[in-house]
């Protein structure tokens, strides 16, 4: 007995020690902890033991990891050197801490990333007796990973994570630039310009979550390119399909994003030679354990919110899925993005000219576009070059797919890394020798020539070198929460400093007098923008209900489900609470709504520090009194408000009075700002309060509603009083036949509709069937 125990000791430690070669930090630490949050999503109907639930959690996020770790390569080289570390992490910190010891306040963190966080690590994200209390109800998985950062490290450091996340991707990068640059301080050098891109930067010391997923996705890339060399492993492959997975839970809009990898990772699988090709049983067992892979992270929130709202994907696509909680409309923020079909198709190159248009911060330094051409030249001349036609294929069919998509930078981070690759990897074969081992096909004119060659990998590294250059201005002057750098407040910086560690509960920096009238609420009702995740931190016990997000009363049943929640909240102490500047647009929400204001107090939140106090109000609420029942046409007569800056001209250069059903139509229109107040295009809160023009499908007698939310325009600029601007609506007939009226309005987004206070509308009849040739 004794033999057998000392032979398989040293086998374990053998085994120990190839799985601990196979380690790669940080990248594979946050795996685990991608693979905890998702499995504590498992748990959330089995259990209501919180500490429970992430031991069981944290054993299952292990297991998982240790099958990952034994399904990797053992030949794969996961070593990075000193130049990795001097030339790409060092800079990467030092942006990260240029910002940091400053809490993030930006847009999206106070709406809702640090509630959805705060709810997920201890349940569901919903408590019983919420009516949507955010926007929408988005997968809570990697707020949930910054929020375990946020409480371990506290409020300033939490932002750790996505410096990892950084880091991870660089050592992803190095990986995938290695077999092009072999020299360490160059291919170091080149993860620098890589990662050097401002709209990465702008996310790695706050608390969006964008980033998370980028590693991700460069993973199964670099394993998909892997494919082709040598004989293919079905471990691999699933673990491939497991990475886009945990992706596209973290981030829907990944999906798209993912499509390429898919396609190429099957064509690898399926048109590898005959020797590495697997059997049909075996490809048939391979697809469906990579289903399985996929579908697992996704399934947990997927059912929930299949529960909560009838769709697996609320509220995104509910023309498709048609949850009875959201208008039935596939439109997206018309303020980002292309328009029409030929805007699309070129979208990845006029975003270099059109940065408004890409996000709210309005800069870019045009790294997709870079990108993009690079990978069609590539595509062309290199045709015999596998990885470097993988990756450029991969990357023009991404940023088509994007831009047929959103067109919105935050959700083109991975496109934005694997552009930068490409333009490195096809200046390191421009440099090669012009032999068959490059890849170049014969006949390619000057490219032959080596100073032809030596300029135009010159050319591709000084422009990245450019933007590089151009990115690092970008972030020493703004990112998403507006914050100064330690060279712009050097003295708060310093004393911001001191409370590293320190502030992990924001209750802990309020007075005993605050935090006693935060005590005293039962319920919250969400009444303005930027609250919803402060009121969770200073009362998390409360349930919440949402009365600012327009489109959840738009149909009956969100109507019915908020008459019950405050219903279920009769008798309790009820209090809203809003930034002081937003104090009269909440006051009229919570009005519109049938609730009343007994009382308002002033008070000061101290965000995370003494000094830095946000003044607010805090609200006491109460239901107003019931009147006699309405019909639809009496509450919309009653509830409209004149208000003289809410005037708008509108008119049409056509008027389509037939349409087939479901047929779209361009609506060319002119608006006319006949009020008092500028209609903006852009404001700093996001997407709420600016205009758009929209549209709304009625029944023929003008009143009965069939869509209230067809289609979304932007304004192109601000339009001030007195002014006009001209903008394209797109108009969706409704599916059914019969004869409608259509009708056409501007929208303070997340205030009113301008009919509501009063201004007239652009309308008339449509009668939707058969249109005659």
């Amino acid at each position: 007995m004794a033999e057998p125990n000392s032979f398989q000791s040293p086998l374990r430690v053998s085994r120990a020690r190839a799985l601990f070669q196979r380690l790669e930090l940080p990248g594979d630490a946050l795996l685990f902890l991608y693979f905890a949050v998702l499995g504590r999503e498992y748990l959330w109907w089995l259990t209501d033991n919180n500490d429970a639930a992430w031991t069981a959690a944290a054993l299952l996020a292990a297991l998982t990891a240790w099958l990952y770790l034994s399904a990797k390569d053992r030949s794969e080289e996961n070593w990075v050197g000193l130049p990795f570390w001097l030339v790409a992490v060092l800079p990467l910190v030092f942006v990260y801490s240029m910002r940091s010891v400053f809490p993030d306040v930006s847009f999206d963190i106070l709406n809702y990333r640090l509630l959805h966080g705060e709810r997920a690590l201890r349940g569901f994200i919903y408590l019983p007796g919420d009516f949507f209390p955010t926007p929408a109800p988005y997968n809570p998985a990697p707020d949930m990973v910054t929020g375990i950062f946020r409480h371990a490290l506290g409020y300033r450091l939490g932002t750790t994570v996505n410096l990892l996340a950084m880091i991870w991707l660089a050592r992803i990068s190095d990986k995938l630039l290695r077999p092009f640059w072999r020299n360490a301080w160059l291919r170091a050098t080149g993860v620098l310009l890589v990662v050097m891109a401002e709209h990465l930067l702008f996310e790695i010391n706050n608390y969006m979550v964008d980033l998370l997923a980028v590693p991700l996705l460069l993973e199964a890339t670099y394993l998909t390119l892997r494919l082709g060399e040598r004989k293919i492993a079905r471990r691999e492959v699933i673990c491939i399909a497991l990475l886009l997975g945990v992706s596209v839970a973290f981030k829907l809009t990944n999906a798209g994003i993912a499509l390429p990898i898919v396609m190429l990772c099957a064509y690898r699988v399926l048109f590898s030679n005959q020797e590495q090709r697997p059997r049909v049983k075996e490809l048939a067992w391979t697809t469906l354990l990579c289903a399985v892979a996929f579908v697992l992270p996704l399934v947990p929130f997927s059912a929930y919110l299949y529960r909560a709202t009838g769709s697996a994907v609320f509220p995104i696509f509910n023309g498709i899925f048609k949850s009875a909680y959201w208008p039935q409309s596939n439109s997206w923020d018309p303020r980002w993005g292309p328009v029409g079909l030929r805007e699309k198709l070129a979208w990845p190159i006029l975003i270099s000219f059109k940065p408004e248009r890409l996000s709210e911060l309005a800069v870019y330094s045009g790294r997709i576009s870079f990108g993009f051409a690079a990978a069609f030249v590539g595509l062309i001349f290199y045709r015999r070059d596998r990885r470097l036609r993988a990756l450029c294929f991969i990357v023009a069919l991404s940023s088509l797919l994007w831009s047929a998509s959103t067109g919105y930078i935050r959700y083109a981070f991975y496109i934005e890394v694997l552009a930068s690759i490409v333009v490195l990897a096809l200046a390191a074969r421009l440099l090669s020798p012009p032999h068959a081992s490059s890849g170049a096909d014969s006949g390619t004119g000057g490219l032959q020539f080596r100073w032809a060659r030596f300029a135009g990998a010159a050319v591709l590294c000084l422009g990245l070198i450019f933007q590089a250059c151009l990115a690092g201005y970008y972030v020493s002057q703004n990112e998403w929460s507006g914050r100064p750098t330690i060279f712009t407040q050097p003295g708060s910086f310093t004393r911001e400093a001191r409370l590293l560690l320190r502030d992990r509960s924001l209750r802990e920096f309020l007075s005993a007098e605050t935090r006693e009238r935060f005590d005293n609420v039962e319920v919250w009702i969400v009444s303005s923008m930027k609250t919803a995740s402060i009121e969770a931190l200073l009362q998390p016990r409360a349930p919440m209900i949402g009365v600012n997000t327009g489109e959840y009363f738009l149909t009956p049943m969100g109507r019915v489900q908020f008459d019950q929640a405050l219903a279920r909240v009769s008798g309790k102490r009820i209090f809203s609470l809003a930034f002081a500047e937003d104090l009269d647009t909440a006051t009229a929400a919570l009005r519109s709504h049938g609730l009343s204001v007994k009382e308002s107090v002033p008070v000061e939140v101290p965000f995370y520090a003494p000094q830095a106090r946000i003044k607010m109000f805090l609200i006491a609420v109460e239901r107003a009194e019931s009147g006699p029942a309405r019909t639809r046409a009496e509450s919309s007569a009653v509830n409209i408000q004149f208000d003289p800056a809410y005037r708008a001209e509108i008119s049409a250069t056509s008027r389509p009075a037939v349409m087939s059903p479901g047929a779209k139509v361009l609506l060319n229109l002119t608006v006319r700002n006949r009020g008092n107040t500028a209609w903006r295009s852009r404001v700093s809160e996001g997407w709420m309060k600016v205009v758009t023009a929209g549209d709304r499908w009625l029944m023929a007698d003008g009143v009965g509603v069939v869509n209230e939310m067809d289609g979304r325009a932007s304004l192109p600029h601000d339009v001030e009083p007195g002014a006009e601007a001209q903008l394209t609506l797109t108009v969706t007939a409704p599916q059914a036949p019969g004869e409608y009226v259509l009708e056409i309005d501007l929208v303070n987004e997340g205030v009113t509709w301008f009919y509501q206070r009063g201004s007239l509308t652009l309308r008339w009849p449509v009668r939707v069937g058969k249109v005659a040739n």
